[in-house]
């Protein structure tokens, strides 16, 4: 991850300075210029440089155009956008661009007060307006994350559970990778450092709290996560930080000391964490058919009602050009429908049609075809401007 940092000099201090002070010189944010895209060449990305910044500093970014097969080292944010209001500026140069309060509590946390960032995400690196745009990108998400150095799972803001909870974790995934001498050392941590401060209750509580944060609840979550075995994502909830790694290990070692019922109790209140911490280790590549995904589209949430196939798109075991291409533009019973009808062709059996939940038929999708969950609105699809390719 340090490699995406890049330190900046005395000469390059003195024009950020410079620039600094000339904030307080531009016009309010009403008179202010709002951001303009350039078109992308075919084959390339944007990459966005957080610029350094102490904490009340504006937000400044930089983009800056590269080819997708040959990229300077990187980070990539995976985060759930939530509710856009109350929007947040940041400059991007000397135009104004606006993203949600999350991803603003975000790039606060991860900027550094003299290095600056290299790092891209989607509400800013993709034109959110620009379909065609969005369907290019889309497709290459997955590699995208995969070839980052590090990728960021920002949780949210911190809170004093979070901290609690990841240091439960780590004690627990350290139980089960060392020997006896060592587990002697973590019960003594677990029994004179921990509990005196929290009891079980409250450290359940704390777990419980970790379980249930949106980004947990995701469709992106999967693919975005899938990173190569020595690079694996780091959960961030303010300044506590955790490996996906750690998180998975706690929860194994939690689980071989259950009983059944007990397992079932732990699988119950963190069954989308294990879930997607075991993803990790999937690659593109791996056995993934569109069918085996169908029954995570229930269980989790997207913006907009396309993403509950978009967002696994970049995950399908299947040759170039098999499935259709992200396309937002689509009806969303066409979408769904032609994907229905690719994956019976491709797996060469009808065992998806086992998947498709019975009952009422809406979105005019036909009766036989994989559907989106149903509390799905439809606002999601047809609305906001707000709405993304997440």
């Amino acid at each position: 991850m340090a490699s995406c940092y890049h330190g900046v000099d005395n000469e390059e201090i003195s024009r950020l300075t410079a620039e600094l002070l000339s904030l307080s010189e531009r016009p309010s944010l009403s008179d202010t210029v709002a951001y303009k895209y350039e078109p992308l060449e075919e084959g390339h990305i944007r990459l966005i440089t957080l610029l350094p910044g102490r904490a009340h500093d504006q937000i400044r970014l930089k983009l800056q155009h590269v080819d997708f097969a040959n990229p300077p080292p990187y980070c990539a944010l995976s985060y759930v956008w939530g509710t856009p209001e109350p929007r947040c500026n940041v400059w991007i140069g000397d135009q104004t661009f606006e993203i949600g309060p999350n991803l603003y509590a975000a790039l606060s946390q991860i900027r550094s007060k003299n290095a600056a960032l290299i790092i891209w995400i989607d509400a800013v690196a993709i034109n959110q307006s620009d379909n065609r745009e969005k369907s290019k990108q889309i497709p290459q998400m997955a590699t995208l994350y995969r070839r980052a150095e590090r990728v960021i799972a920002w949780l949210g803001e911190t809170e004093e559970s979070a901290a609690v909870a990841f240091a439960f974790l780590d004690l627990w995934a350290r139980w089960d990778r060392h020997g006896v001498e060592l587990q002697r050392e973590l019960t003594a941590e677990l029994k004179f450092v921990i509990f005196p401060k929290y009891s079980i209750t409250v450290i359940g509580e704390c777990l419980r709290r970790f379980c249930r944060r949106p980004f947990f609840r995701r469709a992106w979550t999967w693919q975005e996560i899938c990173t190569p075995a020595d690079r694996p994502a780091i959960f961030c909830c303010g300044e506590d930080v955790i490996l996906i790694d750690t998180v998975r290990d706690a929860f194994y070692s939690m689980l071989a000391t259950l009983t059944r019922s007990e397992q079932g109790d732990l699988l119950g209140v963190a069954g989308e964490v294990m879930w997607t911490a075991i993803a990790h280790q999937q690659q593109p590549g791996d056995t993934i058919s569109f069918t085996s995904t169908v029954a995570h589209m229930d269980r989790r949430e997207a913006s907009n009602v396309l993403d509950h196939i978009y967002a696994y798109r970049g995950m399908f075991s299947a040759p170039e050009g098999s499935y259709p291409d992200p396309d937002y533009d689509l009806p969303v019973h066409e979408v769904f429908t032609s994907y229905t009808r690719a994956s019976i062709r491709l797996e060469k059996s009808l065992h998806i049609i086992s998947r498709i939940r019975p009952g009422e038929a809406y979105w005019n999708i036909p009766s036989w075809a994989v559907k989106p969950p149903p509390l799905t609105s439809h606002w999601s699809y047809v609305g906001s401007e707000f709405e993304s390719a997440r």
